[in-house]
């Protein structure tokens, strides 16, 4: 695993798989303290995903610099 520092925080490219269907995320934070993990919308609909009756949805947004 390649660890990438970028303005002081840690990067990885990661793959992600659902059940036949495989994503290369290029650059994704490392976050040891993390209680979950935030993808983008569009790449959950690219593997498939999709969210339960009993799911709880959270929405962020963008920052504009990114």
């Amino acid at each position: 695993m390649k660890l990438e520092i970028i303005d002081g925080l840690p990067f990885v490219g990661v793959i992600l798989t659902n059940r036949n269907k495989s994503l290369f995320l290029k650059k994704c934070l490392v976050d040891t303290g993390s209680a979950g993990t935030v993808i983008p919308v569009e790449t959950a609909l690219e593997l498939g995903l999709c969210p339960e009756w009993s799911d709880k949805l959270f929405r962020y947004r963008r920052s504009a610099r990114m």
